[in-house]
């Protein structure tokens, strides 16, 4: 509006005719700032729609742990990662020898995680007299091998792949206790575990929940003949085909069609008739303000134009679109990067590790000679998310920059 005043003004110093001069004044009070209010609702509307398409596209997975008994106050947007977490779990689950008493949640720094592994632990089963356990904890994997299989859905659907930042899921451990003479119901045994040094930071009855509903459905399956052969034709029924992603346990699928209640899923192989289909339930108009923990996940803030380019064909790599990427990152405040170098020699690197490992381990990339990528940053506090979250940074770079490794060089305020 100031640019358009100036223009006018100039205008008005050459017009020499008073009713042009009046013509051109009522003009700039009345009808210039109606156009002007008129083009930026247009704005407002456009950016609207944009919002409402940049949503609908939203794979964006939040991950948190929670006791049990909270699960019930946010069934309709929090599962379980495992289905098993809530189910009475067979105390030989993993080894026939030893047997397998609970699950527990760590928090604590990764470092302290590592030191955890080789913790002696101690128990004392009560019943009558103080029996003495033997007991140790193993690193919970399901969790990891649960986001391996996301990765499969996601490539099955055809969906472009995010990083996932889950923090949560490589503190939990299990708790298993070695097989000894005495006859023992461990079913109904109080049993105290002493984790020394590390007990105020267990949660015991704690699992992980994600925003991903997974259910079993039934196909209807036909087979039908096209130029390469027979494909198979399964038809599933669903209240919300249009964002449902589903899992073939064997096969390939050819491609997925969406009606309004209908997925029509063609595929190389004859399937079953129960297929798992998963659901991502958005998040983020939840605080979950009674939860022990952060929800946590990879969601990001993107301005207006970065949403177009993000998905643009003609986009360039380029230093300023790092930044961006990082900027982006709505759950992580403590890194800020100040400066990249390329292909320049450094002995300092961070501490960190390939949290995008369960998809290159299903992809492979021609990365011989690759170029070394620096990422300075500035860190304003290092907290027991600090590793996780530099660690995630790195991971979503060298994603969208696969042909250099990237390493982090941090330096405190």
């Amino acid at each position: 509006m100031e640019y358009i005043n100036k223009i006018i003004k100039e205008a008005l110093k050459n017009i020499k005719n008073d009713e042009e001069r009046n013509f051109l004044r009522e003009l700039s009070t009345s009808l210039i700032p109606q156009l002007i209010n008129d083009f930026s609702q247009k704005l407002d509307e456009i950016q609207n729609e944009v919002d409402n398409l940049f949503q609908s596209n939203n794979r964006y997975i939040n991950t948190v742990p929670v006791n049990k008994e909270e699960l019930e106050n946010y069934k309709e947007t929090l599962f379980p990662v495992l289905n098993d977490d809530i189910r009475v779990i067979k105390k030989d689950k993993k080894k026939k020898t030893d047997i397998y008493l609970k699950k527990i949640f760590l928090d604590m720094n990764y470092k302290e995680i590592e030191n955890f592994k080789n913790h002696k632990l101690s128990a004392k089963l009560k019943n009558g007299n103080n029996y003495g356990l033997e007991v140790y904890a193993v690193q919970c994997q399901d969790y990891v091998e649960k986001e391996k299989e996301l990765a499969e859905v996601f490539e099955s659907n055809n969906i472009d792949w995010e990083v996932l930042y889950t923090p949560y899921s490589r503190r939990f451990f299990e708790i298993y206790a070695k097989k000894n003479s005495y006859e023992i119901n461990y079913d109904n045994a109080d049993i105290e575990i002493d984790y020394g040094k590390y007990t105020e930071n267990i949660y015991e009855n704690y699992f992980l929940a994600w925003n991903i509903e997974e259910k079993e459905v039934l196909a209807d399956q036909i087979s039908v003949e096209n130029i390469k052969g027979r494909v198979y034709e399964h038809r599933i029924f669903s209240s919300n085909a249009k964002n449902d992603l589903v899992k073939i346990i064997n096969g390939k699928i050819f491609r997925i069609d969406r009606e309004k209640e209908k997925l029509f899923v063609y595929s190389d192989v004859a399937s079953s008739r129960n297929w798992k289909v998963w659901n991502i339930k958005d998040t983020g108009k939840n605080t979950y303000t009674n939860l022990k923990f952060k929800v946590l996940g990879n969601s990001k803030i993107n301005d207006f134009i970065t949403r177009f380019k993000g998905n643009s064909p003609l986009r360039t790599r380029s230093e300023s679109e790092i930044f961006e990427i990082i900027n982006s990152f709505s759950d992580i405040k403590n890194l800020r990067l100040k400066s990249i170098t390329v292909d320049e020699y450094t002995e300092k690197t961070a501490d960190s590790f390939d949290m995008n490992k369960v998809f290159n381990e299903k992809k492979t990339f021609k990365r011989n000679n690759r170029g070394k990528l620096n990422l300075y940053f500035e860190c304003i506090e290092k907290d027991r998310y600090f590793t996780d979250e530099l660690s995630y940074i790195l991971s979503c770079i060298e994603y969208k920059y696969p042909e250099y490794e990237v390493k982090g060089i941090t330096e405190w305020k």
